[in-house]
């Protein structure tokens, strides 16, 4: 959202409005730029039809990739929201080396929880951004909610690098893709981390529960070191963590038993098979 308190500029929300700006929004971006009584107090760059947007893109963000990557880039990845980050970087690259394979990335779904992004594909007509060209796309993937925020995660836990969910849906794309081709790639990173940082409490919560239920495979081992790993696991355990410790043999089993017993701590007991024992355990 643009907003200046002053010469007041203002801009529909995306975070707001995930396919276009909504009938609501819109009329009353309209009203203010076009009554008598606010008109002179705001502007509406209107970004999803003003090809300004597309040529900032095409002048500086394009421009600056092909110096960046030295020529090289085989493939850029963007998101469609306003599309004039796709759009004019497209056409600039797309000018300097047709090979250049332009994605753009969208949600799976039309109710989606991604700020900003748009589902292009089956949109009506008139809900399209006007500026997009598609003739500059080689290909449009969608990404799911929980696949975008588990990116943008482990980014910030991998690379320390604070990323929004908008990041998240484009680098799993472009990750996705870079498994099956090779080149150099772009990925253009639209938000911060900060911004949407409540959008995270969902994806956060069910990763929380699914670290309290581990599991130890310890098939491949005999006593003594499968008892002594064992062992280690469990002392290195969390209050309220569950774990399954899966055994091969009896005499593994026993003796983890009987560490267990030691340790007060009970557990629950399955036999999948001749050669596997489940030992499941709350610390």
């Amino acid at each position: 959202m643009l907003r200046f308190l002053g010469a007041k500029l203002i801009e529909a929300d995306d975070a707001l409005c995930p396919l276009y700006p909504s009938e609501g929004a819109r009329g009353l971006v309209n009203a203010l730029i076009q009554s008598p009584a606010t008109k002179d107090s705001y502007i509406s760059p209107n970004q999803y039809e003003n090809e300004l947007n597309v040529q900032a893109h095409y002048q500086m963000t394009g421009p600056e990739i092909w110096r960046q990557t030295r020529g090289k880039i085989n493939y850029f990845f963007a998101g469609f929201g306003t599309c004039g980050t796709i759009t004019g970087v497209g056409r600039y690259l797309k000018e300097q080396n047709p090979e250049i394979k332009i994605i753009g990335v969208e949600p799976s779904s039309p109710n989606h929880k991604l700020p900003g992004m748009k589902r292009i594909t089956g949109l009506d007509e008139e809900f399209i951004p006007k500026i997009l060209d598609c003739s500059v796309i080689d290909d449009t993937i969608a990404v799911t909610d929980e696949n975008a925020y588990r990116t943008a995660l482990a980014l910030a836990r991998n690379d320390g690098i604070p990323a929004g969910p908008t990041t998240g849906a484009i680098l799993h794309v472009a990750l996705n893709y870079a498994k099956l081709n090779t080149g150099l790639a772009v990925v253009i990173s639209p938000d911060d981390a900060f911004k949407y940082a409540s959008f995270y409490k969902d994806i956060l919560e069910i990763e929380s529960t699914e670290s309290k239920k581990r599991e130890c495979d310890l098939c491949d081992l005999v006593c003594p070191l499968s008892k002594m790993k064992a062992t280690e696991f469990i002392d290195n355990l969390s209050e309220g963590e569950t774990v399954r410790i899966i055994l091969g043999d009896t005499d593994s089993l026993k003796s983890v038993a009987q560490e267990l017993k030691t340790r007060g701590i009970k557990p629950a007991f399955e036999q999948e098979s001749e050669n596997r024992f489940i030992l499941t355990i709350t610390k």
